[in-house]
């Protein structure tokens, strides 16, 4: 029961906004059913930073959640400042956001990894899919970055939440001739805990899920919340505002939850997620 009280997990996310300018058929931010939505203020972003600097490094700062994260004028000053806390520092985006100016600091600000999210298998099911997007803006944006990266210090991933060979071929088509490396990477599409609603129970198949055991993820807000698909703070554990994140993460209710898990009876929010009620699945990647 490793885990289930113990230090703070390896790899924290933060999120510079937990809104967004898209309304992507799928995502419950862009589908407006997470309840209150924002931007995360600087004083909030500093008390965080203060509250997991003495529990540093990490092996990941994540600054992403459910929202754009460029959304956050602020964006690239976070960078800067998470640098020394941990051995990486990750990001998604939509990518929409992107001008040349902006991937020239992405490149600069000592990000590690930044994802961008397309969908379909084509131009067209991509913009029905991502409502507010246009395909050929996200393909500049990665265009843009690439175009930065000269000495490929910075890992860009294109993702696509359709994993057929259409949309394998349909990348490929798009994205080979960037002028440095990126990785194609290719996911299944995800029900997310805030649209689950009254699902049934499912037989839980596997034994625990590592998310709520390697992550802890602070919201734009400062709430904390126990996994990555809880956009809606459906889990929330507690604030870090008002507490310490070991207080947070050893408290009653943030062991309970793990715990519930740990014994293959997870909380209602967790009990029709793919992580927990699916034999893990390996996404598909490509380099080119």
């Amino acid at each position: 029961m490793d885990g289930l009280a113990s230090k703070l997990p390896e790899v924290i996310r933060i999120e510079p906004a937990g809104s967004c300018n898209l309304k992507c058929v799928h995502c419950p931010t862009g589908q407006g059913i997470v309840g209150e939505v924002g931007v995360m203020r600087w004083g909030t972003f500093e008390e965080a930073v203060r509250k997991i600097a003495p529990y540093a490094p990490y092996n990941a700062i994540v600054l992403y959640h459910g929202g754009e994260p460029l959304l956050n004028g602020k964006f690239i000053e976070m960078v800067k400042t998470v640098r020394p806390l941990c051995k990486k520092i990750k990001t998604v985006t939509n990518g929409t956001l992107i001008t040349r100016q902006k991937a020239k600091e992405i490149v600069e600000s000592g990000l590690d990894e930044i994802t961008v999210s397309i969908d379909g298998s084509s131009a067209e099911e991509n913009d029905k899919i991502r409502v507010g997007s246009r395909f050929s803006q996200l393909a500049e944006a990665v265009k843009l970055l690439s175009e930065e990266n000269n000495n490929n210090r910075l890992t860009i991933i294109v993702s696509n939440s359709d994993a057929s060979d259409n949309a394998r071929l349909f990348m490929k088509r798009e994205f080979s001739n960037m002028p440095s490396r990126v990785i194609l990477r290719q996911n299944h599409f995800i029900v997310w805990p805030a649209q689950i609603g009254s699902a049934k129970k499912h037989i839980v198949m596997n034994n625990h899920c590592d998310k709520v055991y390697e992550t802890m993820t602070i919201r734009w807000n400062g709430d904390i919340v126990p996994c990555c698909y809880d956009l809606a703070s459906q889990g929330k554990m507690g604030s870090i505002l008002e507490n310490s994140p070991e207080e947070i993460w050893n408290n009653d209710k943030y062991v309970s939850f793990r715990k519930a898990i740990y014994d293959r009876n997870p909380p209602d929010m967790c009990q029709s997620c793919g992580v927990l009620n699916a034999p893990p699945y390996a996404y598909k990647e490509e380099t080119i």
